[in-house]
């Protein structure tokens, strides 16, 4: 089941570095690389390849090795090494094939939490086989029933626009992607920006196989006005996929999937420069760094209410079950402007 097939944040930050595809778009490393090594079993997804299964129990293989030798060093190793690093996904990845690889990981790494398993395409589904877009797109709707959360990596020029190279705001499947998420009521954070190489890397040789490259997000992009429409979106196989589309979502036209996914990322656009906001809908709540509980609580932090608002604003339910779960918050409670979270998150309906 493709669902499975999820890799942890940990291991596709180290297996982009041990294959040095920082600066590779998707499109080269599933030409150069998963083809390449699924070429002699080309019906074998990429993370099923033999060399990869010890990885669903990381160390076992290794373990097994020492039980004749070393029976102090099995118990070290039982604790230093990551299990199950490929595994049932929590996080869904759209992304650009054309854009940079290295942008989707440290999307990733910036905002998931590291032991969190993450679904890619090229590395879960069978690419040598001939494109079948229904089929594509009913495992792709599986998928996404399971997980909890769906992350768009955008890395284009927001400048641009949504239909500029190498977007995944013009890419048809990429739509398709963020349509059937929302339809499915799923949390869709939006990582704008790119990875960037930090000057001092060229001096730090223990980096190399450790650390993700830094996220940069986009500036001020809640000031852009972005409209996609699905007709107009760049694939070389769009009018199949929107036949796909319609078939799978019940619907007749492209109109329902312009309006569902306009909103989605109009809610996503409005807070995709608060990088805490996104790691927190993601999963890494601590990195909002909210002020502790007070014991009278009807005086409620400013910076609660305020995150209470934008994870309205973006639809993130699980980070608003968690705010309200503190006690000392209320969706009633206006912000700066006077609009309350329910306000807010009807405004996007």
């Amino acid at each position: 089941m493709s669902f499975r097939r999820g890799v942890r944040v940990d291991w596709l930050v180290d297996w982009t570095n041990e294959n040095d595809c920082w600066d590779y778009t998707t499109t080269r490393v599933r030409d150069d690389i998963v083809l390449k090594q699924t070429s002699k079993n080309k019906k074998c997804c990429f993370v099923d390849m033999p060399i990869f299964r010890s990885a669903r129990e990381a160390g076992q293989v290794r373990l097994f090795f020492f039980f004749f030798f070393l029976n102090i060093t099995i118990i070290v190793n039982l604790n230093s090494f990551p299990k199950h690093q490929i595994g049932p996904s929590e996080v869904f990845a759209v992304h650009s094939r054309g854009a940079k690889w290295g942008d989707l990981v440290s999307a990733a790494a910036d905002c998931v939490p590291w032991e969190t398993r993450i679904w890619v395409d090229i590395f879960a589904m069978r690419q040598w086989e001939d494109d079948d877009d229904v089929k594509s797109l009913n495992c792709v709707r599986d998928v996404l029933c399971r997980c909890k959360t769906v992350l768009v990596s955008w890395s284009s020029d927001m400048n641009l626009g949504p239909y500029a190279p190498f977007s995944s705001l013009g890419e048809t499947h990429c739509i398709c992607e963020i349509y059937l998420a929302e339809i499915l009521e799923k949390n869709v954070v939006l990582k704008a920006g790119r990875a960037y190489d930090p000057e001092d890397k060229k001096n730090s040789s223990n980096n190399n196989n450790k650390a993700a490259r830094p996220f940069r997000n986009f500036r001020a992009i809640h000031q852009s006005h972005i409209t996609v429409d699905i007709r107009q979106s760049i694939s070389k196989n769009r009018d199949k996929l929107l036949e796909a589309i319609y078939e799978i979502a019940n619907i007749t036209n492209a109109d329902e999937v312009n309006q569902v996914v306009n909103i989605s990322l109009k809610a996503s656009l409005a807070y995709a420069d608060w990088p805490e906001l996104l790691s927190a809908a993601c999963g890494r709540i601590d990195d909002l760094r909210l002020p502790p509980v007070k014991e009278d609580r009807s005086k409620t932090s400013m910076a609660v209410v305020r995150a209470l608002h934008a994870a309205a604003s973006g639809g993130y339910l699980d980070l608003i079950q968690h705010l309200h779960n503190r006690g000392d918050i209320s969706v009633d409670i206006p912000n700066e402007s006077g609009r309350t979270a329910l306000l807010l998150a009807a405004s996007y309906v």
